[in-house]
């Protein structure tokens, strides 16, 4: 259904990637985007049709002039077309066509579960740092006290300037799925130095994405760590930049306390 009034600006049909997708662009600037669909009204269908045998290809890419929809109103049939089980794959974009957090404009979906945070992993930043005596990035399971509160049970010992990173994820009420964390926030000494929060995507930078997460242990254990601090070439628009520190974290002979604090929606 079309979840607010606007007018259809793109339909695309492809045998792979996002298959048979159409684009609604709403009222208010922003798009709406179904994909993975089964097909679209009959009106469309026919028209749709036509293209291909005119083009004599199936893959079709048009832009419709003057063609309306009204809040409500079917525009399409969920599928699994291009990859996939069936599902409807579903997105918001702002006016530039920036995915953003779908959950900002749908407060009905039901999360009473919290996220849970699994392993850390301490990387050394720079030739004369160490963890635990080691120039090797180490990694250390996180426990669970009570909800809300997780530890790691022994002192870290690091010397010079190192980077955290995170292992966890999200579910919400009723589904199987595993999410990423929306927000993380780290604090040094009960100050806040690095923050992350997941509420809008570029395509420009999709080139960048394996810069958000700590890749080398991705490549040896494929486990997926979130880091904790920004290396200067990484341009994801994820992070909140006003902080003086990058979020690493230098430690001469004091000891330094952190934490980190990660929430859903």
């Amino acid at each position: 259904y079309a979840i607010e009034d606007g007018r259809v600006y793109k339909i695309r049909v492809s045998p792979f990637g996002y298959g048979k997708v159409i684009y609604l662009k709403l009222n208010d600037g922003n798009f709406a985007v179904y994909a993975h669909l089964q097909k679209f009204t009959k009106k469309l269908e026919k028209q749709i049709r036509a293209k291909q045998l005119e083009s004599e290809k199936y893959r079709l890419s048009w832009y419709p002039k003057n063609l309306y929809v009204k809040k409500g109103e079917i525009i399409g049939y969920t599928g699994s077309t291009g990859i996939g089980t069936p599902h409807l794959h579903f997105e918001i974009r702002d006016s530039k066509e920036r995915p953003l957090n779908p959950l900002a404009f749908y407060a009905n979906v039901k999360d009473n579960i919290r996220p849970r945070l699994q392993k850390i992993a301490l990387i050394p930043l720079n030739e004369n740092s160490t963890i635990n005596d080691s120039f090797i990035p180490k990694v250390y399971d996180i426990t669970y006290i009570k909800d809300g509160i997780n530890v790691i049970k022994h002192p870290l010992k690091v010397k010079g300037r190192i980077g955290l990173a995170i292992k966890g994820y999200d579910q919400a009420d009723g589904v199987f799925n595993k999410f990423a964390f929306y927000q993380t926030t780290l604090s040094i000494e009960g100050k806040e130095i690095f923050q992350i929060a997941y509420d809008q995507m570029d395509f420009a930078s999709t080139s960048f994405i394996n810069t958000e997460i700590y890749y080398p242990l991705l490549a040896k254990s494929k486990e997926v760590f979130h880091k904790l601090y920004i290396e200067p070439y990484n341009i994801l628009p994820f992070y909140k930049r006003n902080y003086t520190s990058d979020g690493s974290i230098i430690v001469n002979s004091d000891p330094v306390s952190f934490t980190i604090s990660v929430k859903d929606f």
